[in-house]
């Protein structure tokens, strides 16, 4: 999307902005994948150490939990991986100018309030967007009570990836 920029329009967001991280909302993951597989190991090692004379090693209940923690923080990394190359694909599209150009008001604006009910959505010509930071897909998921920027009335134009916001401009 390079060339001329159309000054008529002053712009409200850009995925390139954001990177791999989805401004940061994927960090909570990565901390829960790396606590899970800390405590899996301490678990799993703790089972294994002798406990002196007329002392039992662990259960293996202690065991198939720490297997478990593993498994969830191990499955938490895959999916990690799997959402940084699913936003690879998208900001490579965005960059690539392959979007769908989405422009008019900002219609049947549905607010989400400050405990995430319910999902932020609205329309603009024919398309619906859902906007929540509980959306782990690449894109705009800033709500209105959020600081997000797009609000109801606004005539706006949108860089649409497969349903998702790349990049909002609000028409001067």
């Amino acid at each position: 999307m390079g060339g001329a920029r159309d000054t008529s329009y002053a712009l409200l967001y850009d995925a390139r902005a954001d990177g791999l991280w989805y401004g940061g909302d994927m960090q909570p993951v990565l901390i829960f994948s790396a606590v899970a597989i800390v405590l899996a190991v301490v678990l799993v090692w703790r089972m294994r150490q002798p406990r002196g004379p007329g002392f039992a090693r662990s259960s293996p209940i202690v065991l198939a939990g720490g297997l478990t923690i593993a498994t969830l923080g191990i499955g938490a990394i895959v999916v990690m991986r799997y959402k940084v190359l699913e936003t690879r694909a998208f900001l490579a599209r965005l960059e690539k100018g392959d979007v769908t150009l989405v422009e008019g008001r900002v219609v049947n604006f549905v607010p989400q309030d400050s405990t995430g009910h319910p999902i932020e959505r609205f329309d603009v010509g024919s398309h619906h967007y859902e906007v929540s930071r509980w959306i782990l897909a690449p894109g705009y998921h800033t709500a209105r009570w959020e600081g997000g920027t797009i609000a109801p009335g606004m005539y706006v134009r949108i860089s649409d990836v497969d349903g998702h916001i790349a990049r909002a401009e609000v028409r001067r």
